[in-house]
């Protein structure tokens, strides 16, 4: 699939169309050395939405940070599943899943290399994006910090929020 030279797996290929034409829709995109905007991108075969600059100054910008949230907001209005997590720059977003009847968040165990080297080995994994959200070293807190992230879940749609928004704790889409 592609959406102005992105390329990723065909079954995000609806998501990256239509995250494509919300944020056409709201947003001037991202053109090198001219233009500050949005991009879409592939990250590890996932479609990530991103705020970049016209030129590159090393770290996120107060800018970037606030345009992120921006764009989640943009992305979950368009009804895609959204997730921002603490540690990237970057919006992952997806199709919202047909049943979501079950948790938005589970704990799974990293029994990757990485996982093991860092003692972190147990991730709060938001399911409808497949994207971490927190990591644990204990089964315990793990397990706490994933009830709490349905918690927020379960609250948003009760307000009314955007259905498909995910955002780190200490932010709000």
């Amino acid at each position: 699939m592609s959406f102005h030279s992105v390329r990723v797996p065909s079954q995000y290929a609806a998501a990256v169309e239509r995250a494509g034409t919300a944020l056409a829709a709201r947003f001037a995109r991202h053109v090198p050395g001219v233009r500050d905007g949005w991009l879409v991108l592939p990250h590890s075969g996932r479609p990530v939405a991103v705020w970049d600059l016209k030129e590159k100054r090393g770290a996120d910008t107060p800018e970037q940070e606030a345009r992120r949230i921006e764009l989640a907001r943009t992305l979950a209005a368009a009804g895609l599943a959204v997730t921002v997590p603490s540690w990237a720059f970057m919006v992952f977003f997806a199709e919202l899943p047909a049943d979501r009847t079950g948790p938005r968040y589970t704990v799974v165990h990293d029994d990757s290399s990485l996982g093991a080297l860092f003692g972190e080995a147990h991730l709060v994994m938001d399911a409808w994006t497949n994207i971490h959200v927190a990591t644990a070293r204990l089964p315990g807190e793990a397990d706490r910090r994933c009830a709490g992230f349905n918690r927020v879940q379960e609250a948003q749609v009760a307000s009314g929020s955007p259905v498909g928004s995910h955002v780190s704790p200490g932010t709000t889409v």
